[in-house]
């Protein structure tokens, strides 16, 4: 039998602050939109079983959803139920055109709309109505943290854990509720995405109904969208900060140009004009390079007259810029959670280099992208191209 090393006090104290403002975000986390009579049946019949849960977060929007992704996938892996708890908090607010004159809540309720992910799981009003709030409580604080080494990455050493609770719930008509440290386990981002749950995502977001308040695209054009991560990784990146969770989500101009100029190529084989559309929250300034008119006119060139255009778009708000990467004709996505959501809900050609995507918590995305006959794949542009 291994020897685990018994977690020092400072380890147990810190444990049981997280535990505690876990539990109350969960409290303050509203009961959610969704309620289905898909839903409603499921809870009437299931009343033992693994139940898994997101973390309540309020950080970016791409890695939170992504995160819900994960977790949809894992359940569907292992016969649990997912659990579906409403975003409590999204962040960017602040430097967002739109987010910026809106409220808080009314911000987060907004990405809960446009996304839909919600629609026909698990609500997490169920469970908490059907547990209530101190064994909910205690199920969280009390088999998550224990069973899992917060190191392993092999995605079966996860698996068999949770059968082994599936069996324990079986034989003694339990719930097992699994939450903050499934969710930062290291394994739940080396899972294998499932096409059919990546097609039923696409499917709610198209049913979300959300219009742009701008929409930026040619109706006869073949409108590709590129995106370009700037914000605050690029703000920390130009202060100097030698921070590699910046640096390592940062492509500067001269990758993009080898970029486009790919891109070009590839175009200039199709019978249908395009326009480049970059979008990104950097600054006008950010991209010279990539605007000045001599590129343009060698774009335009390589291309055989099919680019007829290049549209920088900084002023665009964070939703807006989501619809529009997801429903592009062809999308270039950035290296950001941003770009992977709009990858999993867009209907568009995507063109990547598989690079990209090939790091921490986008592994499961890339796996899925590499096996995408739909795919166009840009190999041999440097990933690592950073200023």
């Amino acid at each position: 039998m291994e020897n685990k090393r018994k977690p020092s006090a400072p380890d147990r104290t810190q444990g049981l602050v997280r535990r505690i403002r876990w539990a109350r975000d969960f409290v303050s986390t509203a009961a959610g939109p969704y309620s289905s009579a898909s839903a409603e049946a499921q809870m009437s019949a299931q009343r033992s079983g693994v139940f898994l849960l997101p973390e309540p977060r309020r950080d970016g929007v791409g890695i939170q959803g992504f995160l819900r992704i994960c977790l949809m996938q894992l359940a569907r892996d292992t016969g649990s139920t997912y659990v579906h708890v409403p975003f409590a908090g999204v962040g960017h607010r602040d430097d967002d055109p739109e987010g910026s004159t809106m409220t808080e809540q009314g911000w987060t309720d907004a990405w809960e709309r446009l996304f839909n992910l919600g629609e026909g799981e698990f609500p997490f009003s169920h469970l908490r109505r059907d547990q209530g709030w101190f064994q909910l409580l205690r199920q969280l604080a009390g088999v998550d943290e224990r069973l899992f080494d917060p190191v392993d990455s092999y995605r079966h050493r996860l698996v068999d854990v949770i059968d082994s609770l599936h069996s324990s719930a079986m034989e003694r008509k339990a719930v097992h509720v699994l939450g903050l440290g499934i969710c930062r386990h290291p394994a739940l981002f080396n899972l294998f995405l499932d096409r059919t749950l990546i097609e039923g995502l696409k499917s709610k977001f198209q049913r979300s109904g959300f219009q742009p308040n701008r929409k930026l695209f040619m109706p006869e054009s073949r409108n590709v969208a590129i995106h370009i991560r700037r914000g605050d990784a690029w703000r920390a990146v130009q202060s100097g900060s030698a921070d590699n969770q910046y640096h390592s989500r940062i492509l500067t101009e001269s990758y993009y140009l080898s970029l486009m100029q790919r891109l070009a190529d590839w175009l200039a084989v199709s019978d249908q004009p395009a326009c480049l559309h970059i979008f990104s929250d950097g600054k006008q300034e950010d991209f010279t390079a990539l605007m000045e008119g001599t590129h343009k006119v060698a774009l335009q060139e390589a291309s055989r007259g099919r680019i007829q255009d290049i549209r920088l778009h900084t002023d665009v708000s964070a939703m807006d810029t989501l619809y529009h990467l997801a429903s592009a004709d062809v999308l270039v996505p950035g290296k950001s959670s941003f770009s992977v959501l709009a990858v999993i809900v867009g209907r568009g050609v995507v063109v990547t280099d598989p690079a990209i995507l090939r790091f921490y918590q986008y592994a499961p995305l890339a796996r899925y992208l590499e096996d995408n006959p739909g795919v166009v794949q840009f190999e041999g542009l440097s990933a690592t191209d950073v200023s």
